[in-house]
């Protein structure tokens, strides 16, 4: 009995850690997951906060011997993942006292689109939900305040979102005045890694982040000082209301049927057991916490990038699930209920599969590759965007390839800073008018000069910008020059990328896009209007399109679509506004009205 009982959770983590390798992505990912591969093998300083814990344990896993570095971080995910799983296993067994109960809730977690997702390339979130999972753990089972201090501390040292798991040390029972203060000793000790990032800005590392070498650079690097400012977005109620919307639908599709037996774990647990209100103050706290410190902006994108931060509140709601599905295993014969229930998590694991392996991506590899088609030798390119400047990151630290090409990057972080100063104490304007200088300067070196992003440049008269291929290319005003036919790289095909998840579809289209309307391919447009019909950027670019091209009535045909897809999106409203003009004053006078709305300032 007492094997059987240690066999069955071994076999479950080898199965999901199986799980979590096999359909990890072999190739870089897409925004902050090529930084945390690039700056973990380089033992750099990555974007504030600096997330030193998961850098260190990104170099030691970039140390195996398989495969190719991307991969090699890219499974530091999946391990921290299956870690997050064995103890919602131990929770859940805990509560329900049944092997086959908290067997079945852990693997519906372990399917749920957004961790299982986010276990299979290189980001913080499944280390920050281990932490969750482990503290939670403490304070239900061992109610141990020391460990829980350092814990807690040191989780910090991954992700701030770790804070809303404050009210957890109100449940800790066995507090007073020596456990207090050893409490705050090591809680400050766990903090004490963040000393990792002076120390090694110091050595001067290839990416180094703002370079924050003294005591105040460092701290504003911690408290994200010039990175992202939460508060700067506008606050309504409605969008509040909206925000909750989008947080519980997207709840319904991470947990589909089981989302009933969820909220009804929920209403069991107004019941005065401890550990249950515990649950029920952790899951107001990381929904509504992450709401008002994040307050994401209610578009499809931003979205898609902000729910990862809601990992914590599904990893409880998961306990709420097993609550729940034992209530309903003791109303009713267990032969019945425990088929049923691992039938469905196989259906949501089908279900889920081909949208959440990252297998096959190699996406990001093939633009950088594009990239290098597009520009000749000894060239220089200003890349924007995150994805675009941390994939270019590694293929010029790491890979080695095109050491030719002069890089700088929009914000002066990842390649030479153009400013002399930090990016965010120069003003928009001045930004843009430096940018265009530099530029300048290298096209009088005689270098050809490529963009990525033409809508951040300010530019004198004496140039203008033509796309190549691409990316965009800046010619002296009166320079003619040929058009260039381009080889381009992209896996796959129309029926597998519509298959593919939303980031993943807006990133292929963005390449598609840009193709489509470089050689004027009606047929490869319509592609892209069907692999992103429901991405208000591309429609918009679309739209965009059409105008340039004289087609009015087309163009307005597109922006109304985005407003029906995603009335958050504002330059849907600019761009509809514009075009109305003054032929159809009221019809543009209830576009302002309905903008001010959905995106006030």
């Amino acid at each position: 009995m007492n094997f059987s009982r240690k066999i069955t959770p071994l076999c479950f983590l080898i199965l999901i850690f199986f799980i979590y390798y096999f359909f990890a992505c072999r190739s870089l990912y897409f925004e902050d997951s090529s930084e945390f591969v690039t700056v973990s093998f380089a033992l750099g300083i990555a974007h504030p906060p600096g997330y030193p814990l998961y850098v260190l344990l990104g170099r030691i896993f970039s140390l195996l011997p398989i495969e190719n570095i991307p991969f090699k971080i890219n499974i530091l995910s999946g391990f921290f993942g299956t870690l997050t799983i064995f103890f919602l296993y131990l929770i859940i067994k805990s509560i329900s006292n049944s092997e086959i109960l908290a067997v079945s809730s852990s693997l519906l977690f372990a399917f749920t689109p957004t961790f299982w997702s986010s276990s299979e390339f290189a980001e913080v979130y499944s280390l920050n939900a281990l932490f969750v999972a482990i503290l939670i753990y403490l304070v239900v089972k061992t109610k141990n305040p020391l460990l829980f201090s350092y814990l807690f501390g040191l989780g910090l040292c991954n992700h701030h979102s770790l804070f809303l798991i404050l009210p957890a040390i109100f449940f800790i029972k066995n507090w007073n005045k020596k456990k207090i203060i050893s409490s705050l000793l090591l809680f400050l000790f766990g903090l004490t890694l963040y000393l990792y990032i002076p120390i090694r800005a110091g050595c001067s590392p290839q990416l180094d982040w703002y370079g924050p070498t003294n005591v105040g650079d460092t701290i504003k690097h911690i408290t994200r000082e010039y990175y992202w400012a939460p508060g700067s977005r506008a606050r309504t109620f409605f969008i509040f209301s909206q925000q909750l919307r989008y947080f519980f639908t997207t709840l319904l599709h991470e947990f589909w049927l089981f989302s009933i037996v969820g909220f009804l774990g929920i209403f069991l647990c107004f019941k005065k057991e401890r550990y249950k209100m515990l649950l029920l103050l952790l899951f107001i706290s990381f929904t509504l916490g992450v709401i008002v410190y994040t307050n994401f902006p209610l578009t499809k994108i931003e979205w898609d990038l902000s729910k990862v931060f809601f990992i914590p509140a599904f990893f409880i709601f998961t306990v709420f699930c097993g609550v729940g599905l034992d209530f309903c295993g003791k109303k009713l014969k267990p032969f019945f209920i425990y088929p049923v229930i691992l039938g469905l998590v196989f259906y949501i694991f089908s279900k889920n599969l081909s949208s959440c392996s990252k297998r096959n991506y190699f996406y990001v590899e093939d633009w950088i590759k594009n990239v290098y088609k597009t520009l000749p030798e000894n060239s220089a390119f200003f890349v924007d965007g995150d994805t675009e400047t941390f994939s270019l990151a590694y293929s010029q630290f790491v890979d080695k390839k095109r050491q030719d090409i002069e890089i700088y990057d929009y914000y002066g972080n990842i390649f030479p800073n153009i400013y002399e100063k930090n990016f965010p104490e120069i003003d928009e304007e001045h930004q843009k008018k430096i940018r265009g200088k530099i530029i300048e300067s290298c096209l009088a070196k005689g270098k050809l000069v490529y963009l990525n992003n033409i809508s951040d440049i300010t530019l004198s008269e004496n140039y203008r910008i033509e796309q190549e291929g691409i990316l965009h290319r800046v010619i002296p005003k009166y320079v003619h020059i040929e058009k260039r036919k381009f080889d381009y790289t992209l896996h796959g095909s129309f029926e597998v990328w519509t298959n593919e998840d939303y980031l993943t579809r807006f990133f292929i289209a963005q390449t598609l896009f840009f193709v489509s309307t470089y050689e004027e391919n009606d047929k490869l447009l319509n592609i892209v209007k069907k692999l992103a019909w429901d991405i208000p950027e591309f429609r918009l670019g679309i739209a965009r399109f059409y105008t340039s091209q004289g087609l009015k009535e087309e163009a307005m045909r597109e922006l109304y679509e985005i407003l029906m897809l995603d009335p958050f999106y504002k330059d849907t409203y600019i761009d509809l506004i514009e075009l109305l003009g003054k032929e159809r004053v009221e019809e543009a006078h209830k576009i302002r009205k309905k903008m001010q709305k959905y995106c006030p300032e």
